[in-house]
Order: C-alpha cells, then sequence, then structure tokens
C-alpha cells in the first residue's frame, strides 16, 4: 500500500506548475503500489518539465518501506547543462534513416535528457525490427556538448510460410509471405494465397 507521495523540487522552480500531480498524489495514497501508476508520474514529471521549459531537471526517485506500506519521494535535480551535438546510429544497413530518426524523442542541438533518451531507445526496440538496440554517451567537442552513438542489430524481418492439409471434402494448400520492414520504411507487407 503506498503511504504518502512527495516531490521536491529546486528553490527556483514554481511549484505551481506542479499542482495538478500533487492532485494526482492525493488520489494514489492508500491504494496498491502499481509500477504502470510510478511510470505515469514519471510521464506526466517529465511533460510538466517540458511544457514549461524546465529541461534541465533529472527525477530521481526513492522508495521507503515501512511495514506493508511504503512511502516514494521524488526529486527533481537540476542537472548539468548540457546539449546534444551529435547523434550517430550505427548498424544500420536496410533500415532508411528516417524511419530511425522519427522514433527518436531527441535531436541534435536539444538539451541532454537521460529519461528522453531511454525512451528514443524504447521507441526503437518497441518498432520489433531490430535485434537489439543500445546507446552510450561520449564527450563532443567541448565539456558542455555530447555525442549519442545508438548501436542497432537489424534482423530478419521475412517470414515465409506453406501448409497443406487433407480431409474428407478435399485438399487445401495455402502459401504466405510477410515483410515486417517493407523497403526500409519499417512498414509490413503481408500476401497470403490458398
Amino acid at each position: 500500500i503506498v503511504n504518502k507521495i512527495d516531490l521536491t523540487l529546486p528553490p527556483n522552480v514554481n511549484k505551481q506548475f506542479y499542482a495538478e500531480l500533487f492532485r494526482f498524489f492525493k488520489k494514489y495514497e492508500n491504494e496498491y503500489y502499481d509500477l504502470r501508476k510510478v511510470k505515469k508520474i514519471f510521464d506526466k514529471l517529465e511533460t510538466i518539465s517540458t511544457n514549461n521549459s524546465l529541461v534541465f531537471l533529472e527525477t530521481k526517485l526513492n522508495e521507503t518501506l515501512k511495514d506493508d506500506k511504503i512511502d516514494l519521494s521524488f526529486e527533481l535535480i537540476e542537472s548539468k547543462k548540457l546539449y546534444i551535438e551529435r547523434i550517430n546510429i550505427l548498424g544500420n544497413s536496410i533500415t532508411n534513416e528516417t524511419v530511425l530518426r522519427s522514433a527518436l524523442e531527441i535531436d541534435e542541438g536539444d538539451p541532454f535528457n537521460q529519461l528522453l533518451l531511454a525512451k528514443s531507445v524504447n521507441n526503437l526496440k518497441a518498432k520489433n525490427i531490430f535485434g537489439s538496440v543500445r546507446s552510450n554517451t561520449v564527450l563532443g567537442s567541448n565539456p558542455e556538448l555530447r555525442e549519442i552513438n545508438i548501436e542497432i542489430e537489424e534482423k530478419a524481418t521475412g517470414e515465409i510460410s506453406a501448409g497443406a492439409g487433407f480431409g474428407s471434402s478435399g485438399g487445401t494448400v495455402s502459401f504466405s509471405i510477410a515483410e515486417n520492414n517493407w523497403l526500409g520504411t519499417g512498414k509490413k507487407v503481408e500476401t497470403s494465397l490458398s
């Protein structure tokens, strides 16, 4: 059971930006702990921060267990002001660059945000056309800039199936072909014949 939820903000951040979230906390207190609701809180924190141009804030969560109840303490911390100098996508030979870049929540020149980078990697994984997706961050041309390397491993996306059956009313033959990354555009194409 969630006992209480609180949010700690840096002194220079207006508490009114997060008023809606404090109301959500009250609804969630004294209910069963639910990881989806915790993720929803993270998403709301990120949305509110982005909408109010508070891009250099990172969210930290502390969970404290007391008997059969849990306290959730979210803390917004001002991070170092870093910007993305370049995003390198490595290991791509089939998929169009635009398909990959459209899945990213970040772009070159944006403030560096670890949460948005993690969302971008998850978006690429969700396309289900890559065997693995990994990212790492390296120092850019100066201390305030970062380069992001996203390494992808493309997997076979085509499927062929054939079947035959025979029964008292006759026989059937079927054949189908499917491609989950048609011409590198990330589109699914399927055809079948019976």
